[in-house]
């Protein structure tokens, strides 16, 4: 398996600790720790790192719009939000800047760890309660997008949380076939990341959760 190169953002003493239980798994490689933004974007241009974590808990960090610069950094960088239980508004906002997945820190350290690795296999990973509280949320009504069947396809596969590579094997098309009806279902959807067109999409019923 090949090495997933981390890098952990948020209060020092809590990302450290974070660091020495991920350094203690085979196939992570925890590349850097920042406790300052500004480093942490220094950081992601010099190493791209395969997955970010940000904590949201940390009051001295804006998680929302640092993925959003993390993002326009490097584009393929997948960011893990750590955040506390309860708060739709603000995981919106972090979906809204380009985050793939929410961990809440009330979850067992076993259940991040699938989620770090989900993510480097290029799938969202929330939780049932993040993904119920993110469709919930009380939202403008909105002119039901007039997507492609194929389109509509490739965004149900997604959200059972196949990765991009999954998702095109179980179609039969090729990522890039595949990334192109991702893009332009984002297009048509105003949205800026693979988590947020599938998230408006199963609002729109045009696509559902998996049983």
């Amino acid at each position: 398996m090949p090495t997933i190169r981390i890098m952990l953002v948020g209060a020092r003493l809590f990302a450290e600790a974070l660091a020495v239980s991920l350094r203690s798994i085979q196939a992570f490689e925890v590349i850097s720790v920042h406790a300052d933004p500004v480093d942490a974007l220094d950081g992601v241009r010099a190493a791209e790192p395969d997955v970010v974590v940000l904590d949201a808990t940390s009051a001295q960090l804006d998680a929302a719009r640092l993925a959003s610069l993390l993002r326009a950094l490097q584009r393929d960088v997948r960011i893990l939000i750590l955040c506390t239980s309860g708060d739709d508004q603000a995981l919106a906002s972090y979906v809204r800047a380009g985050a793939m997945g929410c961990v809440t820190v009330d979850h067992a350290l076993e259940e991040f760890i699938e989620s770090v690795k989900q993510l480097s296999n290029g799938a969202p990973a929330f939780g049932t309660s993040e993904l119920v509280g993110l469709l919930t949320r009380s939202q403008p009504v909105r002119t039901r997008p007039a997507l492609a069947p194929r389109e509509i396809e490739v965004l149900q596969v997604l959200a059972t949380g196949m990765s991009t590579e999954e998702a095109a094997a179980q179609l039969g098309i090729s990522v890039h076939t595949l990334r192109t009806h991702l893009k332009k279902a984002m297009t048509k959807m105003n949205a800026r990341s693979k988590v947020e067109v599938i998230i408006q999409a199963l609002r729109a019923d045009l696509i559902h959760l998996p049983s």
